[in-house]
């Protein structure tokens, strides 16, 4: 059933059931983790830390039947479970953020990242170890406050969530209305964003019931959310280059200009979020759900062609809620891949003299791969994620594709480990008509640099005529496929 409340369901039985099954998982992710290696620890804290806040999302939706004193004792619970498994140094986090800069840097602020980010490493970015302690002591807080939601009595609980959402709507409404008077405290806009995602939260609960119209508001909440939380990973990087790496102006200028601009786009798609008032919001959701319960769930219109013998068209009613986008078998992708010197990229804004259209920080990870066929989750800096299947070798492979929502992203990432390619990719004119794309590797393939040329039939891709700064063609060398990249130690060694 999932993190959703289901309108064709008791509904105080749902609040019940999502509270245990999400807690419950929680304190599942818990066991043995004090023996997972580095990554799998991180991996397994951050979704045991998400169950949590989900919880105190759905906590805060049940709040007005549950009484002060039993909201108070139950998110404490869940609030410190999630405190112990807190230890990850911010030096840690630092390094990613160091890297969502570099797509905004010219030349000279990216040359004082590189530095920053060396610094960075030598000061400690490894996570700190959890102790058993720790890992049991968040165990007994869960299993503390998972034994809670059964006992809870919900008395009109359909009242009892508008309540729950229009507080916490109201609440990110006067957090907002702070902010706009004093954009540059990092403690309101942090306040802010712990607002804006217990909305998120609770919008993606009551989505069930109206798909169609809070599903858009799910995904701008994600988005802003997004770019709040980006802010304040960024307000940490200031605060440790002023106390620990002082004096470093190229740097503290282009983290204030990047905080800027994160700011302000969320402060104008927080005006749009939190234009109408409370009782609209409760009363809009109050018709979606009640509309839900009386009519079912909503089922999306799609039309199709009769059959041949029909002479006419008719229109179809389809299930499509759980229908993933079509995908087409049809779908071929032709390329050639080459090496290029690391010393032809100048930062992100140019390549081999050329200046650069376009940027975005790239992480790939793979959910199945052999040597013909492989399933990816693409993932960029705008937040989005697509689900690829290739198959074949060399510069002409099928390539089939689907966009992911943010939710099911989250959701399947983990499940990628030890498969994984982080780059930032250029998007670099070839005359009029033609682009390039030059991906910069980071992490474990660092110093690795290739561009790749895509075309649109095979005579294009055969009569193709590299540039200069074009290196070894590479693009029937599995070695540098990127899903073999993924599994690799390092760059493969020059043939």
């Amino acid at each position: 059933m999932g993190y959703r409340l289901h309108p064709d369901a008791a509904l105080d039985d749902e609040i019940r059931r999502v509270a245990t099954e999400t807690l419950s998982d929680a304190a599942r992710l818990l066991v043995d983790l004090h023996l997972a290696k580095p990554a799998k620890l991180e991996s397994r804290v951050h979704r045991v830390r998400k169950r949590c806040k989900e919880t105190r999302g759905l906590l805060r939706l049940a709040a007005p039947a549950l009484g002060r004193r039993e909201f108070r004792r139950t998110d404490r619970l869940i609030r410190d479970a999630a405190r112990e498994l807190a230890g990850m140094r911010d030096a840690h986090v630092a390094v990613r953020t160091v890297a969502s800069l570099r797509p905004h840097a010219d030349g000279a602020e990216m040359a004082a990242l590189d530095v920053l980010e060396a610094e960075l490493r030598a000061i400690g970015a490894d996570p700190v170890e959890l102790g058993l302690d720790r890992i049991s002591s968040a165990a007994v807080l869960l299993d503390a406050a998972a034994r809670r939601p059964p006992q809870w009595t919900l008395e009109r609980p359909l009242h009892t969530v508008l309540a729950g959402l229009g507080d916490v709507y109201a609440d990110g409404a006067r957090a907002l209305r702070d902010l706009r008077h004093a954009d540059h405290d990092d403690e309101l806009a942090h306040e802010w964003r712990r607002d804006v995602k217990y909305l998120w939260y609770q919008t993606r609960l009551l989505e069930p019931s109206s798909p169609a119209m809070l599903g858009p508001l799910v995904v701008v909440l994600d988005d802003l959310a997004e770019a709040l939380g980006d802010d304040h990973d960024l307000s940490v990087l200031a605060a440790i280059v002023a106390s620990r790496l002082p004096g470093d102006a190229d740097v503290g200028e282009l983290i204030h200009r990047r905080q800027h601009e994160l700011r302000a786009r969320a402060i104008r798609l927080g005006r749009s979020v939190y234009a109408e008032d409370r009782d609209a919001l409760v009363a809009r959701v109050h018709r979606y759900w009640r509309t839900s319960r009386r009519h079912g769930p909503e089922r999306a219109l799609t039309t199709s062609p009769s059959s041949p013998t029909s002479g006419s068209a008719e229109t179809v009613v389809h299930d499509d809620r759980d229908a993933p986008e079509p995908l087409s078998p049809d779908a071929v992708e032709r390329e050639r891949r080459f090496l290029i010197d690391p010393a032809a990229v100048a930062g992100t804004h140019e390549v081999a003299g050329i200046a650069v259209s376009g940027a975005a920080t790239i992480e790939q990870g793979y959910l199945a791969l052999d040597d013909t066929v492989a399933v990816r989750i693409r993932r960029r800096s705008d937040h989005s994620a697509v689900l690829t299947v290739k198959a074949g070798s060399g510069a002409r492979r099928s390539e089939v594709e689907r966009t992911l929502e943010a939710f099911e992203a989250e959701e399947l990432w983990p499940r990628t480990e030890g498969r994984r390619v982080q780059k930032t990719r250029l998007d670099v004119p070839l005359g009029a008509d033609r682009l390039a794309t030059v991906d910069v590797f980071a992490g474990h393939l660092e110093g690795l640099v290739m561009v790749e040329v895509e075309f649109a039939d095979d005579g294009s891709l055969q009569g193709f005529e590299p540039p200069p700064w074009f290196g070894t063609e590479v693009t029937d060398d599995p070695r540098y496929a990127n899903a073999r990249l993924a599994v690799s130690p390092g760059p493969p060694e020059a043939s």
